[in-house]
């Protein structure tokens, strides 16, 4: 099965987003409960934008940048090509990046990228600024490297080229505290398997890493997918996806820091971890972190039914593996958010965890009628909904302060900084209508630091 471009964002559990404009509106900044709108983003706590003139700017994946700016990157345009933006930490664009200073690029006007390139799925930042973007070309895919103010391509990767082709789909990039970058993708194999590389600060693929510079992993009998990724604090690589078979299953995989199977992790000591949690059509993985103690904490969701019907799924493992009994008596949280309708395939597309341990979920919830909105919960260390949070643990909200008659949000990312968590993809304003957006709710500032 070819990998399943979908978005990668997690839902926590916050309040209503009525309420919380209300609580933005009517308590200060200092005293208002966590989960409100931040007031000093944006507008609101919300922010869009157009980032051409076309009518389909889709922004996909936010990162936090060494000096405190957000980097969206996403598609804009009929043919989906590669774009981003530069925000400041107010949620505005920020001036001095990009090609023309404005916050703003499109790929196609650098010089010598390719016309075939388009779709980016993940981005990452190096400690000078440099930001690595991983995307989708006609037939493949490609790594790229942008410099840090944005006004062009690395000269250092590829020959001059500023990016290079890898041999496999990509899908995730991350990169180590040494500065090097480990890119997870997928083999259109029989059956389809994960693929880990590692590559250096130029793009030159580390022949040093797995077998020659990269690892294949599969599940037997059915095709797998990953969807997200986390580096552990030893080096160690987690990577979270789906194995499709029947029913569908939640698989996890651990490589260790020079690119082996971890025989540390798993029931059969072969790196591996896969679970439908007995359910009737089954469950799959979209992101995961590693909190302090080296346990794994994960979303994704779960099938109610054959076609569109689904629920957010959160859960926790120990560090090799096991069943955690420590988080919700050792089962998976499977809900439906702020008791919203099961269609259209709500999930939890990312994952993030507080200073303080508490568990960030944010994602998607149906609309009624259609389309989505974006919603969050929050979770205590023991699995157990935080109700310091929102209502209830859980909240849900949508641009509509931003832009008029909004048809639908979709969430694709998830970062916590600056006392808040920010929740990034793309908002449809009208049928044809479509641009980036971002919206943050706030927290204690003592607790907002994701120590992914």
């Amino acid at each position: 099965m070819a990998l399943e471009r979908t978005s990668r964002c997690a839902h926590n559990p916050y309040r209503r987003f009525a309420a919380l404009i209300a609580a933005a509106t009517l308590a200060s900044p200092a005293h208002a409960q966590d989960g409100a709108y931040d007031p000093s983003f944006g507008s609101v706590g919300r922010t869009w934008f157009d980032v051409t003139s076309s009518t389909s700017d889709n922004g996909t994946r936010l990162i936090l940048l060494p000096r405190g700016n957000f980097f969206m990157a996403g598609a804009c345009g009929e043919n989906h090509i590669a774009c981003a933006i530069w925000l400041t930490a107010s949620g505005t664009l920020a001036a001095g990046f990009g090609t023309a200073g404005s916050g703003k690029i499109m790929f196609s006007d650098f010089a010598g990228w390719p016309a075939d390139a388009n779709e980016p799925a993940d981005a990452a930042a190096f400690a000078n600024g440099r930001v690595a973007l991983a995307g989708y070309k006609s037939g493949g895919s490609y790594l790229a490297m942008l410099r840090a103010d944005g006004t062009g391509l690395d000269p250092a990767v590829g020959n001059g080229a500023g990016y290079v082709s890898p041999s496999f789909t990509v899908a995730q990039v991350r990169v180590t505290a040494q500065q090097q970058l480990i890119v997870v993708g997928q083999v259109q194999a029989s059956p389809d398997v994960i693929v880990v590389a590692r590559y250096d600060s130029t793009l030159h693929l580390d022949t040093s890493f797995g077998s020659g510079g990269s690892t294949t992993i599969g599940f037997t009998g059915a095709d797998v997918s990953p969807y997200g990724m986390t580096l552990q604090r030893d080096g160690k690589i987690v990577v979270i996806g789906t194995v499709y078979r029947s029913p569908r299953a939640t698989a996890i995989v651990r490589l260790t820091a020079g690119g082996n199977p971890d025989p540390d992790f798993g029931i059969n000591s072969d790196g591996r971890y896969e679970s439908s949690y007995g359910t009737t059509y089954g469950t799959g993985g979209s992101d995961i972190a590693q909190d302090k103690k080296g346990r794994l904490v994960f979303s994704g969701y779960t099938r109610t039914d054959d076609t569109y019907g689904g629920k957010w799924l959160v859960n926790r493992v120990l560090s090799g593996g096991a069943v955690d009994t420590g988080f919700n008596g050792g089962a998976p949280q499977q809900f439906t958010i702020v008791s919203s309708s099961t269609a259209y395939s709500p999930h939890g597309c990312c994952v993030a965890l507080q200073a303080d341990g508490r568990i960030v979920v944010a994602g998607s919830m149906a609309r009624p009628g259609s389309g989505y909105y974006f919603a969050i919960a929050r979770f205590l260390d023991d699995g157990n909904f935080d109700y310091s949070f929102g209502g209830g643990g859980q909240s849900y909200g949508d641009m509509s302060t931003q832009a008029p008659n909004v048809l639908s949000d979709y969430p694709g990312s998830m970062v916590i900084a600056g006392g808040g968590i920010v929740v990034a993809g793309a908002t449809q304003i009208s049928s044809y209508e479509v641009g980036f957006s971002a919206a943050k709710a706030r927290i204690d500032p003592l607790f907002a630091a994701d120590f992914e």
